[in-house]
């Protein structure tokens, strides 16, 4: 009865057993047989390792011959082949036993075939990840190599650049230098001429004269000292310059100049005719304004006019311009310099009311694009 319920139990089983001695099959369950496509009967007798694909037959044998000499086996994979010749992934665990009175082995072999199957195209999945990441790997490697030696060029090309820009920001600086010195001397010359003149009026063209070189000597000079060469700084510039030309006219201890305005930053074609429109009005306030050491002061403002004007204010508390004079047609060689001057900055200038002399000066702004 026990062994009836045995044979029950294991015809019963998925897995695939069998029993064999000496290499023939000695019994087979319904599920081996089955998946092997033979029925049980069919099986028996015929040699085990005839089911056993040939790459495995060696180890099977060292297997059984390890098995009935009563050594433990751990259990190993191989693969099987069905009547139709579909081979099937097993997992065999074997054993020995006592069948029908003699030593037998008694293997039982569970069926991975759909495991190896999806360890299989795992593998597979996973070969082709692995050589598309050693392809992208290699792609990157070479696209790295490349912006490298892109890198390296462009940096060899910034710095040659910047030795460029370096070399032709010295040469403009020595260049200015020199404008300002040859300036310098043709100032000098005029002052050393203008004492042998004795006629008041040549003496006083010589000396307008000096004052407009200076004034334009003065933009080199704040040019090569600046540390951009491309603009000046016209606020620190109208000072410095106001300052000279009170010196020069010995006027310092009984004029005062102010200059009120932002920081703004020009061009060396903005600054020489703007600079030389202020000498010419600074210039004219000295002579005419404060006659007989008159104390006073002198005034210049800027304010932005929008976003692409400026409106210089010049104004002095002088005596003022006599009535009924009219300064856009003066004869006054100062006052033609000015209109001419403010047209040549594509400005306007009009004159102010009230106490003293106002002028108003209006020019475009021009603006650095880099700066935009």
């Amino acid at each position: 009865e026990s062994e009836e319920r045995y044979h029950t139990l294991i015809d019963s089983l998925p897995d695939y057993v069998i029993v064999h001695r000496d290499g023939i099959l000695l019994y087979v369950n319904p599920a081996a047989a089955a998946n092997m496509g033979f029925g049980d009967e069919t099986l028996l007798g015929k040699p085990v390792l005839s089911f056993i694909a040939p790459e495995y037959q060696d180890c099977i044998r060292q297997a059984v011959v390890r098995r009935m000499a009563g050594e433990t086996a751990p259990p190993y994979e191989m693969k099987i082949v069905a009547r139709n010749g579909t081979p099937h992934s097993v997992l065999t665990h074997g054993a020995l036993i006592n069948y029908q009175g003699a030593p037998a082995s008694l293997n039982v072999l569970t069926d991975i075939t759909d495991r190896k199957l999806i360890e299989e195209e795992v593998q597979s999945l996973n070969r082709v990840l692995e050589q598309r990441v050693t392809d992208r790997t290699e792609d990157l490697t070479r696209a790295n190599e490349q912006l490298t030696a892109e890198i390296t060029a462009r940096t060899l090309a910034e710095q040659e650049i910047t030795r460029s820009l370096e070399e032709k920001d010295l040469l403009l600086r020595e260049i200015h230098h020199r404008v300002k010195n040859n300036l310098q001397i043709i100032a000098s010359l005029l002052k050393l001429q203008s004492r042998y003149i004795k006629d008041p009026k040549l003496l006083e063209l010589l000396t307008e004269s000096q004052t407009r070189v200076r004034a334009m000597a003065l933009v080199h000079e704040r040019i090569y000292r600046s540390h951009n060469i491309a603009e000046i700084n016209l606020k620190e510039y109208l000072k410095y310059l106001t300052k000279q030309v009170l010196t020069f006219y010995n006027f310092r201890h009984h004029v005062t100049v102010t200059v009120t305005m932002d920081d703004i930053m020009a061009d060396i074609d903005t600054v020489i005719p703007l600079g030389l429109t202020m000498n010419e009005l600074v210039s004219n306030s000295l002579k005419h304004a404060f006659l007989d050491g008159r104390n006073g002061t002198i005034s210049i403002t800027c304010t932005p006019q929008g976003a692409d004007k400026l409106r210089f204010t010049y104004h002095d508390n002088g005596t003022g311009m006599p009535a009924g004079f009219d300064w856009k047609h003066s004869e006054s060689l100062g006052l033609r310099l000015v209109n001419n001057l403010v047209d040549q900055l594509d400005g306007t200038i009009e004159s102010g009311d009230g106490e003293g002399t106002t002028f108003i000066v209006t020019i475009p702004q021009k603006r650095d694009p880099a700066s935009s």
